[in-house]
């Protein structure tokens, strides 16, 4: 007579990291948008076109990549691409090789902001899921509410049925603790990413 397996909290946890991941990353048309600036700033003949592709590249950056702790050129990258999109408009650099210089170097921050911010960003997911996997089923159900607690233990025994509930409450309070534990090995508590 085979009994009932049990079932785990932390299988409800598998995909923190991912979640996490797809959450904190920018849209499919934000990137969209972000190659077609990069693609007119490089491509456009007219320094005026070649401004707005600029100032296009400067906002979505800005914009899409809002969690200053995890974009390392936040705010003097963006001075810098606004510093070439006013020497673009101006005509301060001369000639074909200075706009084009002063597009490509505006493509290269920006090139440079994105990468490093989908790379922080992926390590951080990593270091989450890691720390979930990590999880005793006991720890979160110490992390649970007194209700959610009994319902998961019911279902963990496999009298719960469907695990209902649970699915949301058992990866929020994963997080929570992945959470705190990468916090723990970050430098004066601010959200800078160790590599």
């Amino acid at each position: 007579m085979n009994s009932p397996c049990p079932y785990r909290l932390s299988g409800l946890a598998a995909t923190v990291g991912a979640d996490f991941r797809r959450r904190a990353m920018p849209s499919s048309w934000v990137g969209l948008g972000l190659v077609l600036a990069a693609g007119a700033a490089l491509m456009a003949a007219q320094p005026g076109v070649q401004a707005v592709a600029v100032l296009a590249l400067a906002l979505l950056c800005r914009r899409a990549f809002r969690r200053p702790s995890l974009a390392p050129l936040g705010n003097p990258g963006f001075a810098v691409l606004l510093l070439l999109l006013a020497t673009s408009a101006l005509g301060i650099a001369t000639g074909m090789w200075g706009a084009w210089g002063a597009a490509g170097l505006a493509v290269v921050i920006a090139v440079v902001h994105v990468g490093s911010y989908a790379a922080r960003v992926v390590g951080l997911s990593m270091r989450l899921q890691a720390v979930v996997d990590s999880l005793e089923d006991v720890e979160l159900l110490a992390l649970l509410p007194p209700d959610a607690a009994a319902e998961a233990r019911r279902w963990m025994a496999g009298a719960g049925g469907d695990a209902g509930r649970l699915t949301v409450a058992v990866p929020l309070a994963a997080l929570h603790v992945a959470l705190g534990r990468c916090d723990a090995r970050v430098r004066d508590r601010r959200a800078l990413l160790l590599g």
